[in-house]
């Protein structure tokens, strides 16, 4: 069994917001007058911007009350429950011109009450960011304290943890033949050591545990509920793509020298939560690799990309290289030097649509940033290895 694990510890704290120059978000609301991409070299010229602010005889101005209610609707929607604001704290970061915001001229000035809405509503976009950003900072920073590697054991017997006794199924009667179908296969051994019939499932006996199953394909998905949830399309084509993986003779390979494991992480208040850009995430998958006392931790996220806006700049996607602060913390702090942490994106969405939404055109571009497509599971391997033979050899050289 895999003798270690990164958890985090469940303790919070209150955070007080604070104004300070050490932040200040960019907000760039200029009309877009031209478009360049790597895939059209020819674009408007645009003039240099300059900044702007909000001038000081207008803050006092605005609907303070209605400013003060918009944040806490923001901290509530982005989970900063232990966020601590204040009005005079708000007003103190727009007075003291903590931003660097680009807009055109005309959108600051008042010529009618009615001009005083448009710039409340640009304080407004200020205050999120700045609490973003300063939320993301503090928070981050004290996680990454709270954070430690425990042995497996130990979370084996954590009673809020990623491991549990059973599946529970709720099924409307509409579904009886699927139940009695169900019945059936829970009384035979197979439903551990392989992925015949009901329930569909996943037999990967690298899995920490079994059976680890999936949405149904031949039932209507309303008539039926898991708790926990089923792997959904992407997170099985995962977990089967691995398992080909390391049935290859390139994945034998890699099983000749090194240990691997695999385990679904649990949503929030169970499972591994990280914060990446100023938003909490529970990346569906963590897998160990393990030679001696060589580990790495690779955090695995299969995820549809078509909504989130510009790919590489998804907080997802940013924990590639984010993910690196959390363990030079944790190796200074508990001076576990030979334990590695990385952390991907397996796009669910395929190559082409994707350098349709992104400024990056490549597939090796895509994959600088951490961002993988579900075919290449091999790569991710290799990049975690190459990535660590690296670290070794600087290490060397040092």
């Amino acid at each position: 069994m895999y003798d270690q694990r990164l958890i985090l510890s469940t303790s919070t704290r209150s955070t007080q917001l604070e104004a300070t120059g050490d932040i200040t978000p960019e907000i760039d609301i200029m009309p877009q007058v031209g478009v360049l991409s790597s895939r059209d070299e020819s674009a408007n010229e645009v003039d240099e911007k300059e900044p702007q602010t909000i001038p000081e005889e207008y803050l006092d101005l605005l609907d303070w009350h209605e400013i003060y209610r918009k944040v806490w609707q923001f901290r509530k929607e982005k989970g900063y429950r232990n966020l601590v604001c204040e009005k005079r704290i708000l007003q103190k970061i727009l007075s003291n011109e903590y931003y660097t915001l680009y807009c055109p001229e005309s959108m600051l000035e008042v010529e009618h009450v009615d001009d005083l809405e448009q710039i409340q509503q640009i304080a407004v976009m200020i205050l999120r960011k700045y609490i973003k950003e300063f939320y993301s900072g503090r928070q981050s920073n004290w996680e990454q304290s709270q954070l430690s590697y425990v042995p497996m054991d130990d979370e084996l017997t954590r009673e809020q943890g990623n491991f549990f006794d059973r599946y529970t199924l709720s099924v409307k009667t509409s579904a009886e033949d699927f139940l009695s179908e169900l019945q059936e296969a829970v009384e035979d051994d197979s439903l551990y050591t392989n992925a015949d019939g009901k329930p569909n499932r996943v037999h990967f006996d690298r899995h920490l545990y079994l059976p680890l199953i999936a949405e149904e394909t031949s039932i209507d998905e309303e008539d039926i509920d898991y708790s926990p949830p089923p792997l959904n399309k992407g997170e099985k084509r995962l977990v089967t793509n691995l398992k080909s993986y390391f049935q290859s003779p390139d994945g034998q390979n890699i099983l000749d020298s090194w240990e691997v494991y695999l385990l679904r992480n649990q949503s929030r208040g169970k499972g591994v939560g990280l914060l990446s850009d100023g938003n909490r995430f529970f990346p569906d998958f963590i897998m160990w690799l393990q030679n001696g006392d060589t580990q790495h931790i690779v955090f695995l996220e299969p995820h549809g990309m078509v909504r989130e806006g510009e790919p590489v700049e998804d907080h997802r996607v940013k924990f590639y290289d984010g993910i690196d602060s959390y363990e030079s913390e944790l190796a200074e702090r508990t001076g576990k030097d030979h334990v590695s942490l990385h952390s991907y994106v397996i796009s669910q969405t395929n190559l082409n649509d994707l350098r349709d939404l992104s400024r990056v055109d490549t597939r090796e571009e895509f994959h600088e940033a951490g961002l993988y497509f579900p075919n290449e599971v091999s790569q991710i391997v290799e990049d975690v290895l190459e990535s660590a033979s690296a670290e070794s050899q600087e290490t060397t050289a040092e």
